[in-house]
């Protein structure tokens, strides 16, 4: 099952939680907040604490809509602070699009990867690591 993201590129609308789209801050494992970037005609999506089993739910805004008049920027940042199974303070994931347009490489708690579309479309995303993790960014103007 896949989660269709309609991402608010010019109204800065989305939500995550605790995180909003226009900037904001979390715990991150040590205590230390969790920057959430945010850049001009940009919107952020949060993998969410616990992302590893969540499937679909695994990332936040889950859904959001607008339209956009420019080249738009996705911002995803891991907010996956559960403990993993090894000890550790969160989890690390690592995103690629369906189609290998973009490869956010490893993301620990706090990082963030940013990917700069060039056109309207449907693009489906997963994380490498937990391969139930999925999402669809739809971009339309």
């Amino acid at each position: 099952m896949r989660t269709t993201f309609i991402l608010p590129l010019l109204l800065g609308v989305a939500t995550a939680t605790g995180v909003a789209a226009c900037g904001g801050s979390s715990t991150g494992p040590s205590g230390q907040p969790i920057v959430v970037p945010t850049a001009p005609n940009a919107s952020n999506v949060s993998i969410v604490a616990g992302a590893a089993t969540m499937g679909s739910g695994a990332f936040s805004p889950n859904p959001a809509s607008a339209s956009f008049a420019a080249r738009p920027k996705i911002i995803w940042t891991n907010a996956d602070r559960e403990a993993d199974s090894y000890g550790g303070t969160g989890t690390t994931h690592h995103l690629i699009s369906d189609t290998g347009l973009f490869d956010s490489g490893t993301l620990s708690v706090g990082k963030s990867y940013s990917f700069t579309f060039a056109a309207t479309g449907t693009y489906s995303y997963h994380c490498t690591l937990h391969p139930s993790m999925v999402g669809t960014i739809t971009l339309t103007q």
